[in-house]
């Protein structure tokens, strides 16, 4: 480990919520498979969700531009189309720029 991630190891044993530094590591793993877990179910839902509205659009069951200005099709598709887009760019941010959040 860098001196960095040993002192954040140290520093959490210091703090009396962790026995040991064994402790503190697998608290970490735990989080990150847990998180590894969260962004996998969300992708896989994400790409249900595609692939339902692929389905609906080979059907011809969408809503045109047009139709979606009367007030009863307009909330319904533009706020489900806002959720799919909202998902999908943060799949995008998460999961393809696999960036760290600090570099040790």
């Amino acid at each position: 480990m860098t001196p960095e991630l040993e002192k954040i190891v140290q520093d959490k044993v210091n703090s009396g919520l962790y026995g040991n530094a064994s402790e503190v590591i697998r608290a970490g793993l735990r989080l990150l498979v847990e998180e590894e877990r969260t962004r996998q179910s969300r992708f896989d839902q994400l790409v249900q969700d595609i692939k339902v509205g692929l389905e609906q659009a080979e059907k011809g069951q969408i809503v045109s531009g047009p139709e979606c200005q009367d007030k009863e099709n307009s909330a319904t598709s533009l706020t489900n189309l806002w959720k799919v887009y909202e998902a999908l760019l943060n799949t995008i941010t998460q999961d393809s720029i696999d960036k760290p959040i600090m570099e040790f």
